[in-house]
């Protein structure tokens, strides 16, 4: 076929086209033939690529769909080659503390705790354009919040720059180790609004549940609502986001009260529009049946249902329906759990429950037993599908799952992360260069020195990114909080808005930082996977062998990993 007569077809042709393009070059490629192609393939043809490409991740509308596919694209690639880079984080420069407003040089770790703070954890994304995007992260340490502010932008010559602003937000009444923040949201901004202030919602031990609003650098911290919670303890919370429609909190409080509230920071006060007492309701006491039984999490996994995990119980997972009037007893489901043969768990607590990815009927569970389970409220059965790691019986503590592609859960021990690829488990192809003989594996983290406390080695607590789109991750381990990028360390051509190429020549001042991240705040992770335990080679090694080209180098993997 002539170009001509190429560039005369109906677009509804051209869309059929596109979507069997497999490869990003191929599109850029064919972008380049004609300009009326160039037109539709900057305003439709990436779109197309992208939903087409990676239906897992069902990527929000963008800006700028060719970033969104280069994204996508490097992204994928490096789940395919387990590639991360991960360091340590904390607030760093000047940093606005609030109430106060007062600004200080070093932050204060929080030191009241026998074992250290848990943190929790969430973040969002803002994709403001093509050359410029903001993520608001947040994180509990103690009795104090941790925001941050980072704004990255293109600026001639496509070079990246970004600047991170931090503040932290706690009550001058706060007592570490008896106030400490046990949940924590943050609500979402238009895209356009200057992202001067954050509104925050925190629950705390001591049953304070407050919507909060926080500056980034001037203004006043104000609280904008208290939430009534009887003086009962926060366990945990969730909040549902949705387009024209106000917030909902679900919040476990006690060991065995769930109430849902209604978000509106113009009011002052807020009673729970439905409250529903777990252990003494008809439908859901005999789940309550052991004396030590308390509810350990929930999620909403839609404004009519709220899934809750409880233990120790014969059914430790719990799905209550909302209606207009408030719980509905007798829409309640109970779960049991069921192992590898499929033979129900006699007893067992459901610590994480996470809904999947654009989906209200699906949703996955972590258990004592170390095991993750899909639950799929359209079918008879209570478990759908497991995922669990060999030889390994850590309980799960949290969840997080990056579209339909990647399952990730934080486990109690050993500061290990478990990664599932959903892709195989559904025996669905990948994108190129798929890894096709494995569907999970473990990363463990690094130890990290923690002032005063010597090292820390125990449970991953939270999980969080921006989107489901995001090469970036948020951990949240005990004392510490790590910061986790999915990408090819060595790549020639990243993601630039969010990374810079690397390594650096030989006469760069400090060759062995990456991103602008220092090279002593990035850590080096093990994996173990098809029975063998891989370690990362650290920044400085790393670097030498690049430019000796002597890195023993594993099939299909990144760099930084080698054969021990």
């Amino acid at each position: 076929m002539t170009k001509a007569n190429l560039t005369e077809l109906p677009h509804e042709l051209w869309d059929q086209i596109v979507a069997h393009i497999p490869l990003a070059r191929d599109l850029s490629h064919l972008g380049q033939a004609d300009k009326s192609l160039h037109k539709y393939v900057e305003n439709e043809g990436w779109a197309i690529f992208s939903r087409r490409q990676f239906p897992w991740v069902s990527p929000a509308p963008s800006s700028s769909w060719r970033s969104t596919a280069r994204t996508l694209t490097t992204v994928s690639r490096a789940w395919d080659r387990r590639a991360y880079v991960i360091r340590t984080l904390e607030p760093t420069g000047l940093i606005t503390t609030f109430p106060s407003g007062t600004k200080v040089e070093q932050w204060k770790r929080p030191s009241g705790q026998t074992m250290g703070f848990a943190p929790r954890i969430d973040v969002l994304d803002y994709d403001a354009s093509a050359t410029k995007a903001t993520t608001i992260l947040a994180f509990s340490a103690g009795a104090q919040i941790c925001l941050a502010k980072q704004s990255a932008r293109l600026v001639v010559g496509h070079k990246r720059s970004e600047h991170r602003t931090w503040s932290t937000y706690k009550p001058f009444s706060a007592r570490e180790g008896i106030d400490d923040v046990t949940s924590l949201h943050l609500l979402a901004q238009a895209v356009d609004e200057s992202h001067d202030q954050q509104e925050v919602i925190a629950g705390t031990a001591n049953g304070d549940l407050q919507h909060l609003s926080i500056p980034f650098d001037s203004g006043t911290s104000s609280v904008k609502t208290y939430f009534t919670t009887q003086g009962l303890p926060v366990q945990a919370t969730s909040l549902l986001q949705h387009g024209g429609h106000k917030p909902l909190l679900a919040a476990a409080l006690g060991n065995d009260q769930l109430a849902v509230y209604t978000v509106d920071g113009a009011q002052g006060k807020i009673a729970p529009s439905s409250t529903i007492s777990l252990r003494t309701t008809e439908s859901t006491q005999p789940a309550f049946r052991a004396a030590s039984c308390r509810v350990w999490t929930t999620a909403l996994l839609a404004k009519e249902q709220v899934a809750i995990g409880i233990g120790v119980s014969e059914t430790p997972l719990q799905l209550c329906t909302l209606t207009p009037s408030g719980f509905d007893s007798a829409g309640t489901r109970s779960f049991k759990l069921t192992d590898g043969s499929g033979k129900a768990v006699r007893s067992s607590s459901v610590f994480a429950v996470s809904p999947s990815h654009d989906n209200k009927q699906t949703f996955f569970s972590g258990a004592y037993d170390g095991v993750v389970r899909l639950h799929d409220l359209r079918a008879p059965g209570d478990v759908q599908t497991s995922f669990s790691m060999p030889n390994n019986d850590n309980a799960i503590y949290s969840l997080l799952t990056k579209g339909h592609q990647t399952l990730l859960a934080g486990t109690s021990r050993h500061d290990t992360i478990q990664v599932f690829d959903l892709r195989m488990k559904a025996g669905q192809y990948c994108y190129t260069d798929a890894r096709l003989n494995s569907t999970g594996y473990s990363l463990f983290m690094p130890k990290v020195e923690s002032r005063g406390r010597g090292t820390t080695e125990g449970s991953v607590y939270s999980l969080a990114t921006g989107s489901s789109s995001s090469p970036m991750i948020y951990a949240g381990l005990q004392n510490t909080i790590l910061e986790m990028a999915v990408t090819e360390i060595d790549h020639p051509h990243p993601d630039p808005l969010h990374f810079r190429p690397w390594p650096a020549s030989k006469k760069s001042a400090r060759p062995y930082d990456w991103n602008n991240w220092k090279e002593r705040s990035i850590r080096n992770i093990a994996r173990y996977e098809d029975a063998a335990l891989i370690t990362q080679t650290d920044m400085v090694t790393t670097w030498q062998n690049v430019h000796r080209k002597a890195l023993r180098r594993d099939s299909g993997l990144d760099i930084r990993w080698w054969q021990s």
